[in-house]
């Protein structure tokens, strides 16, 4: 292994930086360039969330704040496993995880949004008797469930409390 001297590693980084593609065209954006891509994703994300507030109206609002709690769990979810990636990584002294800590890190970043979807998804479940959309962990078994007749599609009756929940649905 040669050494070589600090002026012929600062030579060899200047030359470095003068190659073309080290210009700063290269490696920047112009200033405003990911302002079109960053204005429509979140205008199609506002139509989304119009639209998943309008269905709530429309058909039955359980299944919007369904679809509300599987999107903060979601989001929660990936946030705290990019954290956990991060802590593993400084905790072996990682340096293969360079290559993705930065991408990891922002997905981080996504946790203090998290905590305030997870508020309001507490508000809204404490405010229901968490029966809205998290009524499947009630550790009560509902008084009646619906059971479909073969080759029917209509709800007829109740089950009995003997039934097994295959029975009710």
């Amino acid at each position: 292994m040669s050494q070589i001297t600090a002026e012929a590693y600062a030579q060899k980084l200047d030359k470095i930086a003068r190659h073309p593609a080290m210009s700063d065209d290269n490696i920047r954006l112009r200033a405003g360039a990911g302002d079109a891509p960053s204005t429509v994703l979140i205008a199609i994300g506002v139509v989304a969330l119009a639209a998943t507030i309008a269905g709530g109206f429309v058909y039955r609002i359980e299944h919007a704040l369904a679809a509300f709690e599987i999107g903060a769990v979601t989001v929660t979810a990936l946030s705290l496993g990019a954290m956990f990636w991060i802590m593993v990584s400084y905790l072996v002294n990682a340096g293969w995880m360079v290559t993705v800590r930065r991408q990891m890190e922002h997905v981080m970043m996504m946790l203090p949004l998290c905590v305030v979807l997870m508020a309001i998804v507490a508000v809204i479940e404490y405010s229901q008797g968490a029966s809205c959309s998290a009524g499947w962990a009630s550790t009560r078994r509902p008084a009646t469930c619906l059971r479909r007749n073969r080759g029917s599609s209509t709800p007829t009756s109740s089950c009995s409390a003997s039934s097994s929940m295959s029975d009710c649905g």
